[in-house]
């Protein structure tokens, strides 16, 4: 694994230019996805469109921030639709981070928004990893990690303090993506 970069993100490794640009191209820029209710379940991501390509399809039917930690996750139609996703998550595989995937979305963070500093717990976030890649953004699209601004750059994956406070701010004037994948621990 790599170790670089602040307290709340570590790099991992990186991502060929031209599989973000595949990803981003087939992905589009969400104004176009179906909502699958978490912008308006969640009061931190109330500024983000995300699309689930692996999650719980009963997620939604309690709340979900105090899941088990043996949640239901399955792939959804849209890892089978966007099959781009798949090189991405090789790569998070060959980190070492670990093989076996969660939750993973496509969020974008809407230009001039934020989400919320919150804290990801509960059962099933103290059995996995938080990992980001950075497909979209802008110098001016940073997380509060650790109590600091970082900017987390596009080809590099990370790996994110989500247990501990942490949001987003996009001062930017595009709308920032990210591939937000959970691996077990």
């Amino acid at each position: 694994m790599g170790g670089e970069g602040s307290r709340g993100a570590i790099v991992l490794g990186e991502v060929p230019e031209a599989l973000l640009a595949d990803f981003e191209a087939a992905v589009g820029d969400g104004h176009d996805w179906p909502d699958n209710g978490r912008s308006s379940r969640f009061r931190a991501q109330r500024n983000t469109r995300s699309l689930a390509f692996r999650e719980d399809p009963t997620a939604f039917e309690s709340r979900y921030a105090k899941a088990s930690a043996a949640p239901r996750i399955e792939d959804t139609e849209w890892r089978t639709r966007f099959p781009e996703v798949e090189p991405l998550l090789e790569l998070v595989q060959q980190t070492g981070i670990g093989s076996e995937f969660g939750k993973v979305l496509a969020v974008w963070l809407k230009a001039h928004r934020g989400v919320g500093v919150h804290v990801d717990d509960g059962p099933y976030y103290d059995a996995h990893h938080r990992v980001h890649v950075p497909v979209v953004t802008d110098p001016g699209a940073t997380m509060k990690l650790a109590g600091e601004s970082v900017h987390l750059e596009r080809g590099k994956i990370y790996k994110i303090a989500n247990t501990e406070p942490h949001g987003a701010t996009n001062r930017s004037d595009r709308d920032r993506l990210h591939l937000i994948v959970d691996v077990c621990r």
